[in-house]
């Protein structure tokens, strides 16, 4: 399959965008809990924190994957 430059950019954001919106929520609960010391007594729940932490691995995959397009994009333009 022919893919135009314009193409292997689109896909190689919404790679990264996708991967964005699954690493926000576990980040966002970080900065929680570094910024507001309450929140631990307050709002805290270990189980919504490690399913937040499970969603960071396909995000960062996600993100791999962009970033993988846009070499093979690279390589083939510099040939």
């Amino acid at each position: 399959m022919n893919y135009t430059q314009e193409s292997l950019k689109y896909r190689a954001d919404f790679f990264k965008y996708c991967g964005l919106a699954l690493i926000g929520t576990p980040c966002s609960i970080l900065f929680q809990i570094i910024l507001d010391f309450r929140y631990l007594e307050r709002g805290f729940n270990l189980f919504t924190l490690a399913l937040a932490i499970l969603f960071i691995f396909p995000g960062v995959l996600s993100i791999l994957k962009g970033i993988d397009i846009l070499e093979r994009y690279g390589k083939k333009d510099n040939q």
